[in-house]
């Protein structure tokens, strides 16, 4: 049996309602898939025959006494499926929920579990008051929005909206567009900043001393307007430490042990302490040290040196404090007069001066002159003169 319309409960509570000028309080609505009974007034029921869920009134629209009631169906949370056969609006009578309005139908709509999602409204016409109609605990939890109901709602607020002067324009994504009517994007920022940086380069507001100077390679130039180069610093480690400097560790190829290196990273010295082929600081084969360590295990190792000085090979070794070993080759021609020869640091005293060759012992003499020279005599010429000093330096060469 299909019904649509009120219910004796319904109409006694309209006809109350009307007679107190009061409105039509909606509490809520509820759907279900019962049947009406054979010999069963559906005016006379008091609740669904067969509730399933509560669902949400969505939408009332009232004209005099006719009002159109949206009641829209979800089945989110919906675990067994069934056939919606009934619609039962509940209205509050003084804190007592009463069934207002009923709609039975022979056949229903089939409403899915939640596995197949399916939200959809039914629009009913129901009789009313009157007085304007009120709905009681009405949240809009869960509510969803179709296109017609949203139209609706966007056409009440519109003309709430305060259009200001930049309402609505165009966009642009280019910073260099002159033109008021155009409103600039993050990207058109983002471009702007991209081609400052690119383009601009940023302004030194101090230059200081060392600003812009010139580059040099030789660590022999006295001139303060002038920066070394890394090539300056390793030729002036190479003439300080002779023979045992090995270059820079990051360079390719073998680093041997005894030799002295710098790190380009650090500008540190470091010791090999073994043979191995590696580009950089392992402590396991480096030893860090510094200069005046690295200088002192030089001269104590007797580590020959070259230099300048009256184009002999020397080898200096200082055995402690002021106390200096010198060692020199030279071949010397017949001189009764004597050859003076210079020293590349002043000295006190000579301690000790033998000067000998593989052909004669004897006719070699060694006499100091000045500070920091000595004279070297030889009645006959001989090709292979050692000459062996031991001498008091004026100040030690390394602060020991």
């Amino acid at each position: 049996m299909a019904y649509n319309g009120l219910t004796n409960a319904g109409a006694a509570y309209l006809a109350a309602r009307q007679a107190n000028n009061l409105p039509i309080e909606f509490l809520k609505a509820k759907v279900g898939n019962g049947t009406i009974p054979d010999g069963t007034d559906p005016a006379e029921l008091t609740d669904i025959i067969s509730g399933k869920m509560e669902v949400e009134i969505s939408d009332i629209q009232q004209v005099e006494r006719k009002l159109r009631m949206t009641v829209q169906v979800s089945n989110e949370s919906l675990t067994t499926g069934f056939y919606l056969t009934e619609i039962a609006i509940f209205v509050n009578d003084n804190g007592t929920s009463v069934l207002y309005w009923y709609i039975g139908k022979d056949n229903g709509t089939y409403v899915p579990d939640s596995s197949k999602p399916m939200k959809y409204k039914n629009i009913l016409n129901i009789e009313v008051s009157s007085t304007p109609v009120t709905t009681v605990n009405y949240t809009g939890k869960d509510l969803w929005v179709d296109e017609e109901k949203l139209n609706i709602e966007l056409d009440k607020k519109e003309d709430l909206i305060d259009k200001k002067t930049g309402f609505n324009l165009d966009k642009t994504n280019s910073y260099e567009l002159d033109d008021i009517n155009k409103l600039v994007t993050a990207k058109a920022l983002y471009n702007f900043n991209q081609k400052t940086k690119a383009d601009y380069e940023p302004k030194i507001s101090v230059k200081n001393t060392g600003f812009n100077l010139n580059k040099t390679d030789s660590f022999n130039e006295s001139d303060t307007n002038k920066l070394v180069t890394a090539k300056a610093l390793s030729d002036a480690y190479s003439l300080v430490l002779g023979n045992n400097f090995g270059g820079y560790i990051q360079t390719a190829g073998l680093k041997q042990k005894g030799k002295i290196y710098i790190s380009n990273t650090s500008d540190s010295l470091f010791v090999c302490t073994a043979d191995i082929d590696i580009n950089y600081v392992d402590y396991n084969y480096f030893s860090g040290s510094s200069l005046i360590d690295i200088l002192r295990t030089t001269f104590s190792q007797a580590v020959t040196v070259l230099t300048p000085t009256q184009g002999f090979t020397v080898t200096y070794r200082q055995v402690r404090g002021q106390l200096v070993s010198i060692i020199f080759q030279h071949l010397l021609t017949a001189n009764p007069a004597g050859v003076e020869y210079f020293l590349p640091f002043p000295i006190n005293a000579i301690a000790t001066a033998t000067a000998t060759s593989a052909s004669t012992n004897n006719y070699v003499k060694l006499v100091a002159s000045t500070e920091n020279t000595f004279k070297l005599f030889c009645d006959t010429t001989v090709t292979d003169v050692q000459v062996q000093l031991m001498v008091y330096a004026k100040n030690a060469l390394i602060d020991w």
